[in-house]
């Protein structure tokens, strides 16, 4: 990702980082609290709370970046002057990172067995899997772009910031925004923490390489797009797999 192009000190990127953050937690926390949360929630309410959450971090962003006139460029947002090398980076990045996200899942199954417990992330996506047919194109695209603004497009910029414009820097920026990624995906277990982490660096990766934000915002909707429809077919397979675990799936 590119730089913020006005100069910003460390001090001041934090500042942003965290208000950013301490928005969307309360905003998380709150809603939960409330009953509106992603998990146990009817199929109108899901698609509701994930548009608001979406918009909540982008206002939270625009208020943050409020003072950067260049903000469209230190987002990675601006036009790409090369179609066919985004388009061959997109491809990439979606491809890339579904098989290294199948190679680590694996991986960490083969090696911590039966302590990765799959019906944590079964129940998130027997609960994904409500979502209405009509709504699975925006909600993935509009996830696709505010979750990319946020965690690659801000705050992967704001980490450059703050650990340095080294290559030591990107890495940790990588790291931690990927970090903050999966932790927003907590909801899905441990195999789902440890798949969103993977997703979120690759696609962190090919927005530093790029230093564009629309290879990893048009891979990322293709990603939730292709597993959102996924869902509709294998929803059978998941409800019986967690009532064979003594949960109760309404029909």
């Amino acid at each position: 990702m590119p730089l913020p192009i006005k100069p910003l000190s460390r001090t001041w990127a934090a500042v942003q980082v965290l208000a950013v953050l301490a928005t969307l937690f309360a905003w998380v926390f709150g809603s939960t609290t409330l009953g509106a949360g992603i998990i146990g929630s009817s199929p109108n309410m899901l698609v509701a709370h994930v548009g608001l959450t979406g918009l909540v971090g982008l206002l939270a962003v625009f208020v943050a970046t409020a003072g950067d006139e260049s903000r469209v460029v230190s987002l990675g947002l601006s036009n790409p002057t090369d179609k066919f090398a985004t388009a061959v980076a997109t491809l990439i990045a979606a491809g890339g990172t579904y098989v290294v996200s199948a190679v680590v899942t694996v991986s960490a199954m083969a090696l911590f067995g039966s302590s990765i417990d799959v019906v944590d992330k079964a129940r998130a996506m027997e609960t994904l899997s409500a979502f209405p047919l009509w709504s699975l194109l925006p909600v993935a695209l509009f996830a696709g772009f505010n979750e990319e603004i946020l965690f690659r497009g801000f705050l992967l910029s704001r980490f450059r910031v703050i650990f340095g414009d080294t290559r030591r820097g990107l890495v940790i920026g990588v790291i931690v925004s990927a970090a903050l990624f999966s932790a927003g995906h907590g909801y899905q277990g441990m195999i789902g923490v440890v798949q969103t982490f993977v997703a979120g660096a690759c696609l962190a990766t090919v927005a530093a390489v790029r230093k564009s934000l629309w290879p990893s915002i048009i891979a990322h909707a293709a990603i939730d797009l292709f597993g959102l429809v996924a869902l509709h077919f294998v929803k059978p397979l998941l409800e019986k797999m967690l009532e064979h675990e003594g949960f109760h799936v309404p029909h």
